[in-house]
C-alpha cells in the first residue's frame, strides 16, 4: 500500500494499492489498484482497478472479478428485489451533460436510471445490497 493511499475497512491476501488512492469496505483475495483509484464496497475473487478508475458498490462471484481500465467509473444500481444493473462511464465525462445520454456499455442513460429509482425503498435496497456483498464476500477465503 503506497504511503499517500487511505485503506480503511478493507481485507485481502494480495496485491498492491497505488498512489493517492483510496478504499473502504472492499473484500478481495487479490487487489491491483491503480494511482489515483478510487474503490468503495466492492467484494470480488480478484478486483483490477486501473489509473484513476472509480469503482462504486460492485459486487461479483465470478473468476475474473472486477476489471477496470484506465479512467474507468463502473457502479453497480441494485433495485427492491435484489437485481443489479452496471452503470459505466469514464472519468472525463460530466454526468450533467451526459444524463439523457445512453454511454457505451450501458442500456440506459443516467436519467433513466434516476426515474426508476426515484421513488424505490432505499432501506430495503442497501439490505438486498448487504445479502450480495456478504455472499460474495463468503464465497473467498479472507
Amino acid at each position: 500500500i503506497d504511503e499517500s493511499s487511505c485503506v480503511f475497512f478493507c481485507k485481502g491476501k494480495r496485491g498492491s494499492v497505488g498512489a493517492r488512492s483510496a478504499m473502504a469496505a472492499v473484500q478481495a483475495e487479490e487487489i491491483q489498484i491503480g494511482d489515483d483509484a478510487i474503490v468503495v464496497n466492492c467484494a470480488a475473487k480478484k478486483i483490477v482497478a486501473g489509473k484513476g478508475a472509480v469503482l462504486y458498490n460492485l459486487v461479483s462471484d465470478s473468476e475474473e472479478g472486477i476489471v477496470a481500465e484506465d479512467g474507468d467509473v463502473i457502479v453497480s444500481v441494485t433495485d427492491v428485489d435484489g437485481k443489479s444493473m452496471l452503470l459505466r462511464s469514464k472519468i472525463d465525462v460530466c454526468g450533467g451533460q451526459a444524463w439523457k445520454k445512453v454511454l457505451d456499455g450501458n442500456t440506459v442513460s443516467f436519467e433513466d436510471v434516476h426515474k426508476q429509482n426515484r421513488d424505490a425503498d432505499i432501506t430495503v435496497i442497501e439490505q438486498k445490497r448487504k445479502e450480495l456483498y456478504k455472499k460474495a464476500s463468503d464465497s473467498f477465503n479472507l
